[in-house]
């Protein structure tokens, strides 16, 4: 459903006024435009194969919300050096982020 042109588009960033949660205290909220002005069908949780929970949110038009969590993995590195069982820091790189996506699209 499109909306009318009069109407301004809430960014991402905003939080509509009729929510019932406090956004408050989150560092970051999003609001998913696509599923302005749709009816929900139904919402289904799933437990996948992989042991990681989904959820699923399916319109009436066949269009569906996918949800689910992507655990992340980071190292810390450090370049060490052990003399008389004592242990010597060299260099702290801190924490590596993830340079690759896992994503092919």
């Amino acid at each position: 459903m499109r909306r009318k042109t009069s109407q301004s588009k809430q960014s991402s960033t905003e939080r509509p006024s009729e929510s019932l949660f406090s956004w408050d205290n989150t560092d970051q909220s999003f609001v998913y435009e696509e599923a302005t002005g749709k009816t929900v069908d139904f919402i289904r949780y799933a437990d996948r194969s992989t042991g990681w929970p989904a959820f699923e949110i399916r319109f009436t038009d066949g269009t569906f919300f996918f949800i689910e969590p992507v655990p992340q993995v980071q190292f810390r590195v450090r370049y060490l050096k052990t003399q008389s069982g004592n242990i010597k820091t060299l260099r702290d790189y801190g924490v590596v982020p993830e340079h690759i996506s896992s994503s092919s699209e």
